[in-house]
């Protein structure tokens, strides 16, 4: 699945239904970003005509879905290998197969 970046032999190895699952959510996202990328051009072609409101709105939204950025109150690089966490989510990677 080249949407994916998904190799031929890693395709194979997925569960039917999350094949199903990725598959179908190409054109969702896609059609994402087109919808994304035609407000950017509207609203950047009204803002040339002298009307920015458009392009403001656009901006506030886009800037919405970005979300806030994380801020750590810890320093990863520091920190200490979970084991325990890591064991969590070897054997819930597991029961998904």
């Amino acid at each position: 699945m080249h949407f994916y970046s998904l190799d031929f032999e890693r395709v194979l190895l997925l569960p039917i239904r999350v094949f199903w699952l990725l598959s179908n959510n190409i054109q969702r996202i896609q059609a994402r970003n087109d919808l994304r990328s035609l407000n950017v051009y509207s609203a950047t072609q009204l803002s040339v005509n002298g009307s920015t409101e458009l392009l403001n709105n656009v901006r506030e939204q886009l800037l919405e879905e970005r979300g806030d950025t994380i801020k750590l109150k810890f320093d990863p690089i520091k920190e200490r290998l979970d084991r325990t966490g890591l064991e969590t989510l070897r054997r819930m990677s597991e029961k998904g197969r």
